[in-house]
């Protein structure tokens, strides 16, 4: 392929003859030049080692198994909201421990649910799901942070 100049090599496989070929475009004209089987020694090797474990996935405060309802969902299949949502239960249980949870407070957490499920009709439902939960952690730790610590 060197004899080509500056040109992008597509390797394609085909399974029906178990052999490999390149095939060479130009960059700016996107003009197929030729077909060019690679030598040998440039074969991808085979792996013979175990495939790797998949990462841990973080899960949210609540079974994804048996989430029905459009959040629980989003919230499911977003490592990044599930995380958020732990992070958020968390949080919750620590206030309920040091007795914070006002009629305010747990007012303000409904209101807030209502506006993070909301999420899921507008177009950008997954960035409005994960400013809702930064925005509502935040408010959070601020209420744990003002509250008198007893002994």
């Amino acid at each position: 392929m060197s004899s080509i100049g500056k040109a992008i090599g597509i390797s394609v496989v085909s399974s029906v003859c178990g052999g490999a070929a390149w095939l060479v475009l130009e960059p700016q004209a996107r003009r197929f030049i030729g077909l060019e089987t690679p030598p040998v020694e440039q074969a991808a090797p085979v792996s013979t080692a175990a495939p790797a474990p998949e990462p841990v996935r973080a899960t949210p405060s609540f079974d994804c198994d048996r989430a029905e309802a459009a959040i629980e969902r989003l919230i499911c299949s977003d490592e990044w909201l599930a995380e958020a949502d732990r992070m958020m239960s968390a949080r919750w249980g620590a206030m309920l421990g040091r007795d914070l949870l006002s009629d305010d407070v747990m007012a303000a957490q409904r209101a807030w649910i209502e506006q993070r499920n909301a999420c899921v009709l507008q177009d950008e439902a997954q960035s409005c799901v994960r400013r809702a939960y930064r925005e509502r952690i935040g408010e959070l730790d601020a209420i744990a942070a003002a509250a008198p610590v007893t002994p």
